[in-house]
């Protein structure tokens, strides 16, 4: 929250209810009034009662709801945005774990490589028009390793099948086209040097804290040996697999922090600029320099009006030509 310039009492769109203790902090320490979105039922009941538990109901409010569908009167409400893991899996196909425990805290709200512009004019769409901040999380690729189509490799058979990992550079392109400039970067931070350690501790609570027991009580499957032996092994490799992956620049995760421009009164001050110092220009051309020899004393007036408009209005077409 501090990197993207919050401050107390406003409010603050999530998307991927997962990071419900992301809303709660925002709530908690900052006075932030939280709206968040989910597809999953399963996450919107384990926000609600955790969000119940903190007493932060009249601040926090969970939405089963597509991040396509916000209501109109949404438009310009926010005046930050956070996204944590939106951006990586197609929203055409289910995002996928391992065994139906893991599907149901995961629901298919990714956005996916053909939608990044939708998703990002819909954050300008959602966003104050000035004074505002959005937050992007993401695990990304190289720029030199991007491609749009990815082929398919462990985590897109076993876990993520149609993902798609973005890379930083992408985003912000699209993010700047999809709001028309109106984006601008604050911050570029990878977190990618991390991960092997968060993914090495992950494993060591994997080992200590998942027993055949506790998942076979929601999940009898999970009773068979060989079955809950399997499921672990996966997860084993997982963690080893990610863990190379971060620690060798494979792949890594990068924060993107935009900063929302007021482009009206942005392009209202380049023209105050502008006009004054070309007007400053004409009166040094036309009264230090001279005019030239056909000009007359009783025609410099006009020379420099004449000047001084053509220059006003190349510069007036330039700030508001159209992309």
């Amino acid at each position: 929250m501090g990197r993207d310039g919050y401050r107390g009492g406003l409010n603050v769109l999530f998307t991927m209810m997962k990071r419900v203790l992301m809303g709660l902090q925002a709530a908690r320490s900052f006075g932030a009034e939280v709206d968040t979105l989910t597809l999953s039922i399963e996450q919107k009941t384990l926000a609600e009662e955790r969000v119940r538990a903190a007493g932060l109901q009249d601040r926090i409010r969970v939405h089963l709801m597509d991040y396509r569908d916000m209501p109109v009167e949404w438009a310009g409400r926010f005046d930050a945005f956070v996204s944590v893991e939106m951006l990586e899996v197609s929203i055409s196909i289910a995002f996928h774990f391992l065994i139906e425990l893991i599907r149901s805290l995961s629901h298919p709200q990714h956005v996916g490589t053909q939608h990044y512009e939708t998703y990002f004019k819909l954050v300008d769409w959602a966003l104050k028009d000035k004074n505002a901040t959005a937050v992007v999380t993401a695990t990304t690729f190289p720029e030199a390793r991007y491609r749009t189509y990815q082929s398919e490799d462990f985590m897109r058979r076993y876990m993520w099948p149609n993902s798609a990992l973005p890379c930083s550079m992408a985003l912000m392109n699209t993010a700047t086209k999809a709001s028309k400039n109106r984006f601008s970067v604050q911050f570029v931070e990878n977190h990618g040097a991390h991960y092997p350690r968060t993914l090495r501790e992950w494993g060591r609570r994997l080992e200590s804290n998942v027993t055949m027991d506790t998942m076979a009580r929601r999940y009898p499957g999970l009773r068979d040996p060989a079955a809950f032996e399997s499921f672990k092994r996966k997860w084993r490799y997982l963690f080893a697999y990610a863990g190379a992956g971060f620690a060798k620049g494979y792949i890594s995760c990068h924060m993107l922090t935009f900063y929302k421009v007021c482009v009206v009164w942005r392009e209202l001050a380049l023209i105050v600029e502008w006009w004054v110092l070309c007007g400053v220009l004409n009166l040094g051309f036309v009264y230090r320099m001279g005019c030239p020899p056909h000009v007359t004393d009783s025609k410099r007036g006009d020379h420099s009006t004449v000047v001084h408009s053509w220059v006003f209005l190349l510069r007036f077409t330039r700030v508001f030509r159209i992309s």
